[in-house]
């Protein structure tokens, strides 16, 4: 279980996370749709925090065309 206490992520890492281990797998405009319900937040910095939790490791990514083109897909790894 992801928590802010982890010394690697910050908070906003932190309800990233959780809100993509809820949703099993999901793109950055779904996590933050989800993620508006309680905050205000833009797409992109979902997105870049996103791609900072790949390159630390603690998620994958899988990109896949959408109907706008290409988009990444998230997942949590079932071992991080």
């Amino acid at each position: 279980m992801f928590s802010t206490k982890h010394p690697e992520i910050g908070n906003l890492e932190a309800e990233v996370l959780k809100v993509l281990k809820r949703l099993g797998n999901a793109a950055a405009g779904d996590i933050t749709e989800e993620l508006k319900a309680s905050r205000t937040i833009a797409y992109t910095t979902v997105s870049t925090t996103l791609d900072r939790l790949y390159k630390k490791g603690l998620v994958k990514r899988e990109s896949v065309l959408g109907r706008t083109g290409q988009k990444y897909v998230y997942s949590v790894p079932k071992n991080p």
